[in-house]
């Protein structure tokens, strides 16, 4: 709450209209007995937001100059400025609203059902004791046996990862180790869309494993050192090309025929600050149904199956129970609801056993690659040597010499550069 002596903005911009659209500091706080602070505060706030501009005099004086109608440009401004704040806070606001309003349907959709059974038992209950009237259920109301074969889904999930069994530590945070348990709603939109994709850097890390190989390698490699971070390829050779075109390689022959890779503009070269800790092969890993435990997920589908159970008997009975005939377009949308919410993460379960068993594939083929090498069988251990001797064996470049500082004179800089080719 503003005090008593603090100049007020509507105050401010009479003050300034009565003064000619012209005022200065000293102008401003004569006519409202404001300190200069709140004066100048007060001013740059409105000059800022109207697009006024300063003029400065001979003797120094600076001038704030307004524009006419400028007080309409302050409101406007205003607005514009709570219009982008609120837009801002709804965008941040709304991703969390979709993720929770799956949950919050499926609970609303689960208490039309609720309802519907309550009022359909009244009616049965009203119907039974005045006998007669338009409230009659029809006969087999009650008459369940037909969905008892609509439900045949096992609901497992595998937590085993791929990373654990090779012995590769996990590198990313999965998001149940993030967020609360018991998180209903969020839970929810996990059931249906799970959390991601874990391998959302799977190239960044890639080409960080490659680089580094090449730099252990004195920058020479051959195609078996690169083999455990590619992919897979009908020619073993091709995966290599990426990385010469990346890392502007060129592809040498050794007097015994063998092709090695050598890479001299990587020499020198700053490679990331913090490099990840360099594995044996590149890992995918697996797409998981849920991030969040199984227990939580349990009860999300249980909810999820009893919404489905009551919307469908309700769908079955919409004709022989009176009292349903006005919900028929409700009922509908309750079942195709219901339907959505099973019928998605069942076919999510399918695609990611499909693209799970590609990543099985590649990190089983990365592995035997990687193993290949340790120990290597002796026609590859011969080919390893001949590459390790061959890399020793190349002038090195200097490793960033200094040719010239500002922290020196450039005579002094010259005079050392000479004694040093002077000496013996």
């Amino acid at each position: 709450m503003a005090s008593e002596n603090e100049l007020s903005v509507p105050k401010t911009l009479a003050v300034i209209n009565e003064l000619g659209l012209r005022v200065s500091q000293a102008d401003l706080a004569s006519a409202t007995g404001a300190s200069l602070f709140d004066v100048q505060r007060r001013l740059n706030e409105i000059a800022a937001r109207t697009g006024a501009v300063l003029e400065v005099s001979e003797a120094g004086q600076i001038t704030y100059c307004f524009k006419p109608g400028f007080q309409n440009a302050y409101v406007l401004s205003g607005y514009a400025a709570v219009v982008q704040d609120s837009l801002f806070a709804l965008g941040q606001a709304a991703f969390f609203l979709l993720r929770i309003s799956f949950g919050v349907m499926l609970v609303l959709s689960i208490l039309i059902v609720i309802l519907f059974f309550v009022v359909i038992i009244v009616a049965a209950l009203f119907n039974d004791n005045s006998g007669g009237g338009d409230l009659s259920l029809g006969d087999g109301w009650f008459d369940i046996s037909p969905i008892g074969d609509a439900f045949n889904w096992n609901y497992t999930i595998n937590h085993d990862r791929r990373i654990e069994k090779y012995g590769v530590p996990a590198k990313h945070t999965r998001l149940k180790e993030q967020v609360k348990k018991g998180n209903f709603l969020l839970e929810c939109f996990s059931f249906l869309f799970g959390d991601g994709d874990p391998n959302y850097n799977l190239e960044e890390r890639r080409w960080d494993y490659i680089a580094q190989t090449i730099k252990a390698n004195n920058y020479l490699v051959v195609q078996e050192q690169l083999a455990p971070y590619l992919d897979p390829e009908l020619n073993p050779e091709a995966g290599v090309l990426k990385v010469l075109q990346r890392f502007n390689g060129s592809p040498e022959v050794t007097e015994s025929g063998n092709i090695v890779y050598v890479f001299e503009s990587l020499r020198g070269a700053h490679l990331n600050k913090q490099p990840e800790k360099l594995e044996p092969f590149l890992e995918e890993r697996k797409l998981e149904f849920s991030a969040y435990p199984a227990s939580s997920l349990f009860f999300v589908f249980m909810l999820a199956l009893i919404n489905f159970a009551g919307s469908w008997w309700l769908f079955r009975h919409v004709a022989t129970i009176h009292l349903l005939h006005d919900f028929v377009y409700l009922i509908d949308f309750l079942l195709a609801y219901g339907i959505l919410f099973l019928l998605l993460p069942a076919c999510r379960l399918l695609v990611n056993a499909v693209i799970n068993g590609g990543i099985e594939m590649r990190n089983q083929w990365r592995l035997s690659q990687a193993e290949e090498l340790h120990p290597p069988k002796l026609e590859l251990k011969k080919k390893l040597e001949e590459a390790k001797w061959l890399a020793g064996t190349m002038v090195k470049a200097p490793q960033n010499k200094l040719t010239y500082t500002t922290s020196k004179d450039l005579l002094e800089q010259l005079t050392e550069r000479f004694d040093k080719q002077e000496e013996p």
